[in-house]
């Protein structure tokens, strides 16, 4: 019976044993547990973005696509923004200033947030990532326009899956672009030039698409000014965006669908600005003077005195030199016909000098008193009773032949308002077509 006590004792000693030692054991795990906890809680988020990061990267290779499949292309979305533009009318170029959005998604720079406290966005330097080399098409900065799309902005990582990351970046530009302007038209013209980005790899590895077919967001002020769309003279009209592609030396808006062709096509991201020209000192400046110059020609023909209207239309002359050294100076160029103001005032300039060679010859007529055959005088008198200008009378109750002298005088007098009228007329004409067409 001793011995039997003596067992059971042992055997309950020895349970005990094991179970202070499991317990010792479990106070050690969620001791461990709460450590690990504190750590994790006590984590900074620059330690823990720090982290995540060179988990990210510890294996990324930026000069590779970061795609799975390198058979397949990478479809990269753009989005412009335009904040100021400045117009080079002499050097037939425009100079943008602004940001293009893109966004790609990545297949390499990838993490599961689970194991990094549900974080889910991340930024990083936009040059750790592989991006699309982007380039300007009609840059006119040749090779310095490495320069003129910046390479130092941050890029944004969104973890879609632990397999997939949406990748956004936001970098400026500064970038002048050729263009093709007429000035034609000038003050009324309308210009177009387009901002065309590519990416320097062919469609079969990366292609260039409008992002939701968005056009171009405009802002050229904050706060109660972004309607804003007026710069200097110029008038921000529409922007638009669009695909267009580079085949075989070729611009088309045709897709190419077979994979040899998209070998040996590059897609253009393509930004057109249309401009509205906004002189409102053009009729106050240009076209009210050169409009009164042409007046100034046809009045001079009121004049009875031919030495008076000389005077006057030598002096119309040097005006209308000095008016049009201004016109050259301050118009702009074109590549195609000359601005109509410009035609107009070398018309203008043709019709005054016409105008002192018919004074002259109204004063050889009043001087040599040249006689007119009587039944012309007849035919004409009752055409210009109504806008014959000066002091002679006439006898309209004698059937008589008049004298030399009086026919020499109603011959001058004849030419100087036939010349009024077609002066008025002809520069009435001109002006409407050229100044209000």
């Amino acid at each position: 019976m001793a011995m039997i006590w003596a067992s059971t004792l042992a055997i309950g000693l020895a349970c005990m044993g094991a179970m202070a030692q499991l317990s010792v054991v479990d106070v050690d795990v969620a001791e461990q547990n709460d450590d690990d906890a504190a750590v994790v809680a006590n984590r900074t988020y620059a330690e823990e973005h720090t982290a995540l990061q060179r988990d990210i990267f510890i294996n990324y290779n930026r000069n590779l696509r970061p795609i799975k499949n390198q058979s397949l292309p990478l479809k990269a979305q753009a989005h412009v923004y335009i904040m100021h533009f400045s117009v080079q009318e002499n050097q037939q170029s425009m100079k943008l200033y602004g940001h293009i959005y893109m966004t790609w998604f990545d297949e390499m720079a990838v993490w599961d947030p689970v194991n990094y406290t549900n974080v889910r966005t991340t930024m990083v330097s936009q040059w750790q990532l592989w991006q699309p080399e982007i380039k300007v098409a009609n840059s006119i900065a040749g090779s310095s326009q490495y320069f003129e799309i910046s390479k130092r902005s941050h890029a944004a990582l969104t973890s879609i899956t632990p397999v997939l990351t949406k990748v956004e970046i936001y970098p400026t530009f500064s970038i002048s672009i050729g263009c093709g302007f007429d000035f034609s038209d000038y003050p009324f013209d309308v210009q177009e030039c387009a901002l065309r980005f590519y990416n320097s790899n062919p469609m079969s590895e990366v292609e260039l698409v409008v992002y939701y077919e968005l056009k171009p967001s405009v802002m050229l002020a904050w706060g109660n000014d972004t309607n804003k769309k007026y710069i200097s003279s110029w008038k921000l009209d529409n922007v638009t965006a669009n695909i267009s592609y580079y085949h075989n030396r070729v611009y088309n808006d045709t897709r190419p669908t077979t994979a040899a062709e998209k070998e040996l096509t590059w897609s253009i991201f393509v930004t057109k600005i249309t401009l509205v020209r906004n002189c409102q000192h053009y009729w106050v400046t240009l076209a009210i003077p050169t409009f009164c110059a042409m007046l100034l020609n046809a009045f001079s023909f009121m004049f009875s005195k031919s030495e008076l209207a000389l005077v006057t239309v030598i002096a119309n002359f040097f005006l209308q030199l000095i008016f049009m050294l201004n016109e050259l100076i301050e118009l702009p160029p074109s590549t195609a016909e000359p601005p109509r103001i410009i035609r107009y005032s070398a018309y203008l300039m043709i019709m005054t000098t016409t105008a002192m060679m018919l004074h002259l010859f109204i004063r050889r007529l009043r001087y040599k008193q040249v006689p007119v055959p009587n039944e012309y005088v007849k035919r004409i008198k009752d055409v210009i009773a109504n806008i014959k200008i000066g002091d002679k009378k006439e006898d309209e109750t004698s059937e008589s032949s008049q004298t030399s002298e009086s026919d020499a005088y109603l011959y001058a007098d004849l030419t100087r308002n036939l010349c009024l009228i077609l002066y008025f007329t002809f520069g009435i004409v001109l002006s409407f077509f050229f100044l209000v067409l």
